[in-house]
């Protein structure tokens, strides 16, 4: 009896799962490639109305931004316009036509989803309190939305508002007021 090299059985195994293959195709079984996302208005949910404009990158992630995107002249990824804030989004999509993905917020169905009550909220709500004289306001801040701060629960506690939120220790776009058991202030509780 003759011993079998290791290269002989893998190339045997190599012939069966070609042969597999091919019986699997002729019975009709494709194999179905998974569906990457397309951009749409849904990546704009939950973000700060400032990001108005979305555009998916070579490699599939999303680039949200203050201004117009454009493929950069390397033709590998999306450049702002100059003076644009930008800020990557989660998850990847369908790169397939991604040289022309750029899409603007539409904010005509927007105005459909807003919160018709008056109750401040949020960074609306942290800087109405500011702007009383509340000397320091407990919160979790974020540089990008209140929803990203509510999800990171970064807590700080901020002093003073001038173009941003205002810690010793940080500067925050976005703060969400807290009580001291780390649940969300409404205006009603605070007075406002």
């Amino acid at each position: 009896m003759s011993k079998v090299t290791k290269n002989e059985r893998i190339s045997t195994l190599e012939r069966q799962v070609t042969a597999l293959i091919t019986l699997v195709k002729m019975k009709g079984y494709n194999e179905s490639e998974p569906q990457l996302k397309q951009l749409d208005q849904s990546i704009f949910n939950g973000l700060d109305e400032k990001w108005r404009f979305a555009a998916v990158d070579k490699c599939g992630e999303v680039w949200c931004s203050t201004h117009k995107t454009q493929p950069s002249v390397s033709g590998t990824h999306l450049s702002p316009e100059p003076n644009a804030d930008s800020m990557q989004a989660e998850g990847y999509y369908d790169t397939s036509n991604w040289q022309n993905s750029l899409i603007e917020r539409d904010t005509a169905t927007e105005l459909l989803e807003v919160d018709l009550s008056s109750e401040l909220t949020g960074s609306d709500l942290a800087r109405a309190m500011l702007a009383r004289g509340d000397k320091y306001i407990s919160g979790f801040g974020h540089h990008h939305s209140d929803r990203l701060a509510l999800e990171s629960k970064f807590a700080d506690t901020v002093s003073k508002h001038t173009q941003c939120f205002q810690s010793s220790q940080n500067a925050w776009d976005y703060f969400v007021p807290i009580n001291n058991q780390g649940e969300l202030l409404t205006a009603s509780e605070v007075g406002l």
